[in-house]
């Protein structure tokens, strides 16, 4: 309530959230649910699609295996790429034709961070199944490089991950937890579960099948919810009520 009231949301004819995750403090703070629209941050479709993925970009730079496992996000603690290498060594265990990408840059103060992630690697001597890629500006064109997404925390990546027709394997953070529909575009999983992160991604990994109606299935999803041009009309209809 102090947080309502301190940013006058109290006041507002409308306030829109990008998620009911979001939604729900605002309503428990005061705020009439009514007064409260959901309007989810949106992607460029046409950017995102089956269409680039006879690109096959990252293979073409850099030695990879068969399968392709992508995590994106700056390198920093929030985004767990520490925790995705423990996932990454138990998975390994059960096969060994895949290779793991971890795309984002390293941000300055973070470095001891990414100092902490690259130990890991070494320790498990798996620094053959994973590849840094660094900042990359050509995001369409990697995720259609991939089989499939993992993220360990909340952004943008699953909006793009199913706009590309990927299926994603997410943790219960964020906005995530609304955009994953569980066992249909992917899997939905405990914040804390590598193990169950692992198993879902050999699930995954052996099943081509799945992996495209699941990923198919997130295509509809985000043409249906994550539609960045439909959204904007959303939140243009929001102001044009509230000019009324």
């Amino acid at each position: 309530p102090e947080r309502i009231h301190k940013y006058l949301f109290h006041k507002f004819h409308k306030v829109i959230a990008i998620s009911e995750r979001t939604k729900k403090p605002l309503v428990l703070g005061g705020i009439p649910s009514e007064k409260v629209e959901v309007i989810y941050n949106g992607v460029d479709l046409p950017r995102f699609g089956p269409n680039l993925r006879n690109d096959d970009i990252l293979r073409r730079e850099y030695p990879l295996h068969k399968h392709l496992v992508g995590l994106v996000g700056r390198i920093e603690p929030f985004k767990r790429q520490r925790e995705f290498v423990h996932i990454i060594a138990e998975v390994l265990q059960a096969r060994q034709d895949v290779s793991f990408l971890i795309i984002g840059d390293t941000v300055e103060n973070r470095s001891g961070y990414f100092r902490e992630v690259q130990k890991a690697v070494e320790e498990h001597n798996i620094g053959n199944y994973i590849t840094f890629t660094g900042y990359r500006r050509d995001m369409p064109e990697v995720l259609a490089s991939l089989d499939l997404v993992v993220t360990l925390s909340a952004g943008g990546v699953v909006m793009e991950a199913m706009a590309s027709s990927l299926p994603v394997i997410g943790t219960d953070l964020g906005s995530a937890s609304e955009m994953i529909d569980d066992g249909v575009t992917g899997f939905l999983l405990p914040q804390d579960d590598n193990h169950a992160v692992s198993e879902a991604i050999i699930r995954l990994l052996r099943s081509k099948n799945t992996r495209d109606e699941m990923g198919k299935a997130g295509r509809k999803r985000a043409e249906r919810l994550l539609d960045v041009r439909k959204n904007i009309k959303l939140v243009e209809a929001v102001y044009a009520d509230a000019l009324k």
